[in-house]
């Protein structure tokens, strides 16, 4: 997500010589979901839409892996894969439609990088709930203090989401947009959680955790 960090355990021979033919120009490298997980070595299609990276911080392990922190920068629209000599895939890009991602929130539009005071409120309690139901106990001090853009691309990026939902979140135009579409999501995952409990029953006092 633009404006987030990403660290990443980078050991396949293809994105080590990615990351580091990257670390030797601009240290730029794209991030792009595939549309189906198949073998590592299959050429599975791109989504539409991914996200400019920036590599902050480099380190090589003793085992020659390389452990870096990403920032993002902007997203893209792919419009055609290169015909590439290297071992990584590489695409001919266009920022137009996501020029605001370099905006900062203070010179963002409003109505782009906010969400309502009543949409921030549902979202924070969904998120304790979620916290709370997976023994997490939530910073309320941070999550409130945290301005729109950093939360809901921070939860956006953490929340268990699945793929795709993850590359609806990417391609939600604002940040008003991508917290719609947020808060729906943890509000489906909340029920679908809540059905689970009701379905195995309330557990006995001596009893341990369920496993499906």
């Amino acid at each position: 997500m633009p404006g987030n960090r990403l660290p990443l355990n980078i050991f396949e021979p293809r994105y080590l010589a990615m990351v580091g033919d990257a670390a030797k120009g601009n240290r730029l490298i794209g991030m792009i979901q595939p549309k189906t997980v198949e073998d590592r070595d299959s050429r599975p299609d791109l989504h539409g839409v991914g996200c400019l990276g920036y590599i902050e911080e480099l380190e090589t392990t003793s085992d020659g892996r390389f452990l870096i922190a990403l920032k993002g920068l902007c997203r893209f629209q792919i419009l055609t894969e290169l015909d590439a000599t290297t071992q990584y895939r590489q695409v001919q890009v266009d920022y137009s439609d996501f020029r605001h991602d370099l905006a900062s929130e203070n010179t963002a539009p409003e109505e782009e990088s906010t969400i309502s005071a009543d949409k921030k409120r549902r979202l924070l309690a969904d998120i304790q709930e979620l916290l709370i139901s997976n023994g997490v106990k939530p910073d309320q001090d941070v999550l409130k203090d945290s301005d729109d853009l950093l939360l809901i691309n921070t939860l956006a990026m953490r929340s268990p989401f699945s793929p795709l939902e993850k590359q609806a979140l990417l391609e939600a135009r604002t940040t008003a947009e991508r917290g719609d579409i947020l808060l729906s999501l943890i509000e489906m995952l909340l029920k679908s959680d809540m059905v689970l409990a009701n379905d195995n029953g309330p557990p006995s006092p001596n009893s341990g955790p369920t496993v499906n």
